[in-house]
């Protein structure tokens, strides 16, 4: 049962190919090691080039912007009818 357990945890826990290094099958460990970091670098960089496209041209804000929803927070927090301990 060792035998079988250590590559399967290996594999789920620290990176699919793991588990094949463990069983000394280095070219299919590093070969799933290599595509699997690869689709989590792709899809990073997917999700990065998205979501900079929802961000404003200029994240400056200004002092008086920050006060403006400070009180917009707190207006709204007052406003409320729900205990905040809830």
């Amino acid at each position: 049962m060792k035998e079988i357990l250590y590559p399967v945890l290996l594999s789920a826990l620290v990176s699919p190919g793991a588990g094949q290094l463990y069983n000394k099958e280095k070219v299919k460990g590093v070969i799933l090691m290599v595509l699997f970091f690869l689709v989590i670098f792709g899809f990073m960089i997917t999700m990065s080039v998205s979501l900079s496209a929802l961000l404003p041209a200029s994240l400056e804000v200004s002092p008086e912007q920050v006060r403006g929803m400070v009180e917009t927070v707190l207006e709204e927090k007052a406003g409320s009818s729900t205990p905040s301990g809830i």
